[in-house]
């Protein structure tokens, strides 16, 4: 990135790596700090663990695929009530990841947006 010196206005080619970091000016031998412009990253979705998952009630397994009316692994036959909650706990979870990736998604354009914007005012100071 190409930055103005705070002191002395001379135009430098700062390395990425540098930003957020103290340096000195090779003109004047000012010290200024590199403006920081990485953007927060999100934190990753909440993987699901194996308590979180189903268990079949015959053999306690966790469900290889909670939406069937039998156990994968011991073909006991499940209740209609358990279907349905696995079915509404997938669709919530379903619901949960997809506002996880567009937040992800915002978070991203926010940050490239905001690069732009600050390359386009250091631009103009120049």
């Amino acid at each position: 990135m190409k930055i103005p010196c705070s002191s002395c206005n001379q135009r430098l080619e700062i390395p990425d790596e540098l930003d957020g970091q103290n340096i000195e000016c090779p003109a004047c031998k000012a010290r200024f700090s590199v403006p920081s412009i990485v953007a927060p990253t999100p934190e990753p979705p909440q993987v699901q663990t194996t308590r979180e998952m189903k268990k079949c009630p015959h053999c306690k397994r966790v469900l290889m695929a909670s939406v069937l009316s039998q156990c994968s692994w011991c073909g006991g036959v499940l209740k209609e009530n358990e279907l349905q909650k696995s079915r509404e706990e997938i669709l919530e979870r379903w619901e949960k990841d997809k506002q996880d990736l567009e937040y992800q998604k915002r978070i991203e354009k926010h940050g490239k947006d905001v690069r732009k914007a600050f390359e386009r005012d250091i631009g103009r100071r120049l």
